[in-house]
């Protein structure tokens, strides 16, 4: 169990990390699960899709709603007893549907494909720190998107150290190229406390089908898990031209999906979950190529419905 003086260390460490993170994160919190693996489990894929019910656009007749689709697969290649290489591959995809749309220069979007691959060098530098050196790329844009425009890329590290079985904290610390946008800088704290039997409090990268940075808290029993959480999740993709000018830029869209997830093991190496949830503070917005604004609007919760799939071996 952890100590008072760890319990401290952790609150300290998440608000000292904390206060850069607004703006950080609504710069450019679009990035994919990190997936390190360990002996045993080094092999990995999971599978989730979500939809997000219909919801209207303030102050428009717009109405929103959405298909998210995740795939994730990755492998860790352990070199030395310290010393291992992780790669993941993930696909997201993100399945617009506009309706009573009254101004189509404003909102056209459809279906955006995202892709991402990630390479890691890890290095387990004593008994309790591990850190992994991060590099990665990505295509992310609508369906007739110019591809070397939809390119960005960077890199981070993550630092991670092990109090006791019961607990690690750490942070990732990353530099992103964004779409017509300044790079972003993203201190990102992490926390993994068991703080009794059978419960679990996490803080960090969390996902409702779709990867983003908030806590969770779960219960598990056996083979069955609870968790209730929230994730700030970030949107931002390359727009297709068909309609010209207006069109030729970014599409965004942000929220904080708070949710609850039942999940099951029918094997100690398979795991399914359903979840259900509302997006909270979500916005829309368009910009043309540079940056200027042409569309930004908040819509009203939304609500959330998920599967997941998951296999380690």
């Amino acid at each position: 169990m952890a100590t008072a003086r760890h319990v401290a260390t952790i609150a300290t460490g998440i608000a000292f990390l904390a206060l850069p993170a607004p703006s950080a994160w609504a710069q450019a919190l679009d990035i994919p699960m990190i997936v390190t693996g360990a002996h045993g489990t080094n092999t990995w894929a999971s599978l989730n899709y979500a939809h997000q019910f219909e919801t209207d656009i303030d102050d428009t007749a717009t109405e929103m709603e959405r298909d998210s689709v995740q795939l994730i697969a990755g492998h860790r290649f352990q070199m030395t007893d310290d010393l291992f290489l992780v790669g993941n591959i993930a696909y997201q995809g993100s399945y617009y549907d506009f309706s009573k749309n009254n101004d189509p220069a404003q909102l056209v979007w459809n279906d955006i494909h995202q892709a991402t691959l990630m390479t890691g060098f890890g290095w387990r530098a004593s008994e309790n720190w591990t850190l992994v050196g991060l590099l990665l790329g990505r295509t992310s844009g609508e369906s007739g998107a110019d591809f070397g425009d939809t390119l960005t890329g960077g890199g981070g590290l993550a630092i991670d150290y092990t109090w006791s079985e019961n607990l690690s904290t750490g942070v990732v610390l990353g530099v992103m190229s964004q779409l017509e946008d300044s790079a972003a800088i993203l201190p990102i704290p992490t926390v993994d406390w068991r703080f009794a039997e059978d419960w679990r409090f996490q803080f960090g990268i969390v996902e409702m089908a779709y990867p983003g940075v908030g806590p969770m808290i779960s219960y598990n029993p056996g083979s069955w898990s609870f968790a209730l959480g929230g994730s700030y999740q970030k949107r931002r993709y390359r727009l297709d031209d068909r309609l010209g000018p207006i069109n030729e830029g970014i599409g965004q869209e942000q929220s904080f999906p708070v949710f609850f997830r039942a999940g099951f093991m029918p094997t100690p190496k398979v795991n399914l979950a359903f979840m259900v949830g509302t997006a909270l503070g979500g916005k829309i917005r368009s910009e043309q190529n540079g940056g200027a604004r042409i569309f930004e609007r908040s819509y009203d919760p939304a609500l959330i419905l998920g599967l997941q799939a998951g296999i380690r071996f």
